[in-house]
């Protein structure tokens, strides 16, 4: 038997590069990259959820470095899908804000984010779609820790 346990780390970026290759194809008219669109979908749903974002939240919550979220967050901006303001509490802190561009576009990427999962995930099962998913968090927990 093939020892496929060496294999996993291949495996798992060449899942990841094909899930960019889409995603890249399906973000080309909204002018994203697969790191803007992940980004920005992370923002709107802690935006959604009532949560007040700042640049360091979106850092950790997505795990980069410093300049990596403040090149995304620019970019994002100049693109028209955020402003920030001045934080109220801490003047050396902005809040991030949608523009009417971002809302307006928001069900398109949500549909288009739900759509290039299913697509990746087309060959399981729902019920092996659960388990693939328990079983990614549960390596990223234990590498992450």
């Amino acid at each position: 038997m093939k020892d496929t346990m060496r294999m996993i780390p291949q495996l798992v970026k060449r899942l990841n590069l094909a899930f960019e290759r889409d995603m890249s194809r399906c973000m080309l008219d909204q002018e994203l990259t697969p790191a803007q669109a992940s980004a920005l979908g992370y923002i709107i749903e802690r935006i959604a959820a009532g949560d007040t974002l700042h640049a360091r939240d979106v850092e950790s919550g997505l795990r980069l470095s410093h300049a990596t979220t403040a090149g995304l967050l620019a970019r994002l901006a100049a693109k028209g899908f955020l402003t920030f303001e001045r934080c109220e509490a801490d003047s050396r802190m902005k809040v991030i804000r949608l523009t009417d561009k971002c809302r307006a576009q928001d069900a398109v990427l949500r549909r288009r984010m739900l759509e290039l999962e299913d697509g990746l995930l087309r060959a399981l099962t729902p019920q092996e779609r659960e388990q693939f998913r328990a079983l990614l968090l549960r390596l990223i927990e234990a590498v992450e820790t």
